[in-house]
Formats: structure tokens, C-alpha cells, sequence
């Protein structure tokens, strides 16, 4: 928590800094203040700039949980789960927080 309460009094949270940013450089960025890792970076950047077309490729959690739902191998490469959720424009971000949420509630548990 340190660590971010300084990147913060820094400016490095600041959201005309990652609003001005390509998505994927400014989760990137976040990653590198301790304590934020590729699931709490793209949090903050989706939710701070208010963006909601950002498919979080860094993300392995959303990433596993989608291919399960389409019943398609692990791991998938970036190539293929960009392929798939174009579908989802203009709304992936949307398309992965609900796959993220209910995915569990609706798959049958992995051993």
C-alpha cells in the first residue's frame, strides 16, 4: 500500500497521465508500482479512464475463464483470444468482467 500511496502522490496515478496513454502501456506502467499486478492495473485503467472497449490480454485469470466458456484450449495466445472477443466490440471490457464474475457460477469446476 506504500507503494502506491507514493505513485499516487507522484502523479503516476494520475488519470490525464493514462487516459493519455495506449491501454495495454498504461496497464504495463501501473505493473511496475509494487503491489499492482495485471488484474489491478487493468481495473484502474478501465475504470479510471472510463473506457469500455479494453480487452486485458495480461490478465490470465478472464483469460482462462473465457476459454473455458468457449470450451477452447488452455493456454489461449493472445492471437486467438483477440480474434474471439472482437465480436464483443464495443464492449469487451464489459464482455470480460462478466465472464470473469459469473464464469464460475456457470462452469463446472476444474480438478
Amino acid at each position: 500500500m506504500h507503494a502506491v500511496a507514493e505513485a499516487a502522490q507522484e502523479g503516476l496515478l494520475d488519470v490525464g497521465r493514462l487516459a493519455a496513454m495506449e491501454p495495454g502501456d498504461a496497464m504495463r506502467d501501473l505493473e511496475r508500482i509494487r503491489g499492482i499486478g495485471p488484474f489491478s492495473s487493468a481495473l484502474i485503467v478501465v475504470r479510471a479512464c472510463g473506457l469500455a472497449d479494453v480487452l486485458p490480454l495480461q490478465e490470465p485469470r478472464s483469460r482462462s475463464v473465457v476459454a473455458r466458456l468457449y470450451g477452447l484450449p488452455e493456454p489461449m495466445s493472445d492471437a486467438a483470444y483477440l480474434q474471439l472477443a472482437e465480436s464483443w466490440r464495443p464492449f469487451r471490457t464489459w464482455a470480460v468482467v462478466l465472464a470473469r464474475a459469473a464464469g464460475d457460477r456457470v462452469l463446472v469446476p476444474v480438478d
